[in-house]
């Protein structure tokens, strides 16, 4: 395992809050939007609730893949970037795959903390219970949250 100092947990919440909130700003506002729309909130704006939907899910889909980009190409989401945190491979310290990033660590989570949020619960209380502080995202991708050196 590389010598690099596990990421304290207060930057890692620090980072997820922020990744979290970036995605959550879009998304709010296509979905009020779309409810605005279909719950007829606003009679005779339809055509400005359904550009705000575009609008919102649009910059969604543009963040998210450029987070997902940042992540497979340096390790680091925006967020993590803003404190100072890297993903490592757990065993080698090196480079993490893209499929390993993206897949395992971002898009599997996301879901999970979606569709059942006390997931998000027990994902993060392995984090907080095991001495290394690996989350499961990270044990099913093989990795860690180290500090950027």
């Amino acid at each position: 395992m590389t010598t690099a100092e596990a990421a304290p947990i207060p930057a890692r919440a620090t980072a997820a809050f922020l990744d979290i909130s970036l995605l959550a700003l879009p998304a709010l506002l296509g979905v009020s939007a779309g409810l605005a729309r279909a719950w007829h909130w606003m009679p005779g704006n339809e055509s400005v609730l359904f550009n705000g939907m575009i609008v919102g899910i649009v910059a969604y889909v543009l963040l998210a893949a450029t987070q997902c980009a940042l992540l497979a190409w340096t390790g680091q989401s925006y967020g993590k970037l803003a404190a100072q945190l890297h993903v490592v491979n757990a065993s080698d310290g090196g480079k993490p795959s893209p499929m390993a990033l993206i897949l395992w660590r971002t898009i599997v989570p996301g879901i999970f903390w979606t569709l059942l949020p006390p997931v998000a619960l027990i994902d993060i209380g392995v984090g907080l219970m095991r001495k290394d502080q690996r989350c499961v995202h990270d044990l099913m991708a093989g990795t860690r949250v180290v500090k950027v050196a």
